[in-house]
């Protein structure tokens, strides 16, 4: 993770208060409106994306990682997932975590993949039903700009594919990561030999992971149920920010509307979709809230659904390093 990135998202941040503070779209009275009930309702839903991602993980590591372990996982994950572009550096982070705890590179690999593919299933298949049922609404509404959601969703329906076809032909990838090998120029024999054991190894292992998740119904229905509750709690944050300010929107429009803003910034190349996200949130909904509110809606929701996460995951870390600082302590003593 580059510091760049981390000084982005904190510039990304600044520029959005003083733009609303500049426009008045935010002030002290703003603040005196807010019903916490309904915010607080928002904040615990938000975690609920966290429990969905660490049962996950749980159902299927099963004995090798513990509850507190899986969190801290989900919680480095979310952090780094943040801070870097396309979400990139959660996983490679989360590996690293769970080899820490005796997990095999192949295992933890295969879980995260695992996690990976039934998301964007349920992903896409929430966005079919939403494109089934509201397309035309929102075309009316977008007018031109609906292309955004269309785009959006052609390349997650892709994506979905071509997992699908990673988690059916894992068996051949051996060969082919072989052929790759051999051809290349400037690497010995001996070296090329070495590489392609390691990697047929990795392959063996990462497979038998997945078919033992092939196999098991029981933990497919599962992670498919946590899916779905993780992307509801998702879509339903900013059904509660708009109750706590004493406005509402039918959930109808709501939870469609959320479903193509998270195909639409899926592909933003920026930490956290930064900029899209805020532009979408506000496209999609500024016909449905006041216009005094629907910056401060936006804000509202991307503190919870965004920021916090940074926050809570910046904690978890400093907490695991410090804890490793004290074993480390207590074993040279």
């Amino acid at each position: 993770m580059k510091k760049r990135n981390i000084i982005f998202v904190i510039l990304v941040f600044v520029i959005t208060i003083f733009f609303m503070l500049k426009n008045n779209y935010i002030h002290r009275e703003m603040f005196k409106r807010i019903n916490y009930f309904y915010l607080s309702i928002g904040v615990l839903i938000s975690f609920g994306v966290w429990l969905s991602e660490v049962l996950m993980v749980k159902s299927i590591l099963h004995k090798d990682i513990l509850y507190h372990d899986s969190f801290e996982n989900i919680a480095l994950g979310q952090l780094f997932n943040g801070l870097t572009p396309f979400a990139s550096g959660g996983q490679v982070v989360q590996i690293y975590h769970m080899n820490s705890k005796k997990i095999a590179y192949a295992k933890s690999t295969a879980t995260l993949f695992i996690m990976f593919f039934v998301y964007q299933i349920i992903l896409t298949i929430l966005g079919t039903i939403s494109i089934f049922f509201k397309y035309g609404y929102f075309k009316s509404l977008l007018k031109e700009k609906i292309y955004f959601i269309f785009f959006g969703f052609t390349l997650n329906f892709i994506i979905a594919l071509f997992l699908i076809s990673l988690f059916f032909i894992s068996k051949n990838s051996g060969k082919f990561m072989f052929g790759i090998i051999k051809n290349i120029p400037f690497l010995k024999e001996k070296y090329k030999n070495k590489l392609y054991i390691k990697i047929r190894k990795f392959i063996k292992e990462f497979s038998l992971s997945i078919n033992i998740i092939k196999n098991d119904k029981k933990i497919v229905i599962k992670l498919v149920i946590l899916n779905l509750i993780k992307l509801f709690c998702m879509y339903i944050v900013p059904y509660f920010v708009i109750l706590s300010l004493s406005e509402n929107i039918k959930l109808e429009i709501l939870l469609p509307g959320m479903a193509f803003l998270n195909m639409i910034t899926s592909f933003i190349p920026l930490p956290g979709a930064s900029l899209g996200a805020e532009g979408g949130f506000i496209l999609l909904f500024h016909k449905f809230l006041l216009q005094k509110d629907i910056f401060f809606v936006m804000f509202l929701w991307r503190f919870l659904s965004y920021y916090l996460n940074i926050l809570a995951g910046s904690l978890v870390m400093v907490y695991i390093i410090l804890k490793e600082e004290k074993e480390i302590k207590n074993f040279i003593k």
